[in-house]
């Protein structure tokens, strides 16, 4: 890993754990549906938000804990959160229905932007389901969350600019087949958008970094150096040893 993977990683993971408290938070007061604008909160909006729409870019940190919460979207509609701004969930699971997904805002700059991306934030037992990601998306799944992307052909789309998921040893990350985790991963799909313990994965490198069952691929811890290292000369100490 190099010094600019080790430095983009350790940003957006402190940002995952450092969210402003300036928030828009969950409520559940009426149902379970993540477009009523009853069951959020806005009292701590800074931007004057009051309402939480499909194909909408809220400029707010949005927080879910503790829910089981569903969106309906037409077409392929999304959640879309404005430059730098969060949703985190907290043991909460979230399901965008139809062919949703998250989107976020397009700061013209191509990739890599410019502005920082909308993050997602999956911690403490969380899951989303959904049917794609576009236009620079970070997703960052912790030890203990998952994340499922229905769609199939660029589930993960790269489009104007590269939207990524990024795993901590334990998170799982579900595509419609191993396939498309080998397209996702290719260079003309955008290499760099899906990362293991801050490791780009690669061709060479998924079946260390991912443990798989079926289509769905779970974070293993990588080796340091100096264990790797280690575990060849025991190797090497017991062929010699069989040999005497």
């Amino acid at each position: 890993m190099n010094k600019k993977q080790i430095i983009s990683y350790a940003a957006i993971t402190a940002a995952a754990i450092l969210n402003s408290q300036a928030v828009v938070s969950w409520t559940g007061a009426t149902d379970n549906d993540l477009f009523e604008d009853s069951n959020w909160d806005f009292s701590g909006a800074v931007n004057g938000t009051a309402l939480i729409d499909p194909d909408f870019f809220i400029f707010e940190d949005l927080t879910i804990s503790n829910a089981t919460v569903s969106g309906a979207t037409a077409g392929f509609g999304y959640l879309g959160l404005g430059d730098g701004h969060f949703l985190t969930l907290d043991n909460t699971t979230l399901e965008i229905t139809g062919t949703g997904g998250f989107q976020s805002l397009d700061d013209g700059a191509g990739s890599p932007r410019v502005n920082a991306p909308m993050t997602v934030n999956l911690t403490n037992g969380s899951s989303a389901d959904i049917q794609f990601l576009n236009v620079g998306v970070d997703i960052v799944i912790d030890g203990t969350s998952s994340l499922n992307i229905r769609g199939g052909g660029d589930g993960l789309n790269s489009q104007t600019e590269l939207s990524r998921i990024l795993l901590s040893e334990g998170g799982q990350l579900t595509l419609t087949n191993r396939a498309e985790f080998d397209e996702q991963i290719s260079a003309n799909n955008g290499a760099g958008n899906i990362l293991v313990n801050g490791i780009e994965v690669t061709a060479a490198n998924i079946d260390t970094l991912f443990t798989f069952s079926g289509s769905t691929a779970t974070a293993t811890a990588v080796p340091e150096p100096s264990s790797t290292a280690l575990l060849g000369l025991g190797g090497l100490a017991l062929i010699l040893r069989r040999r005497k």
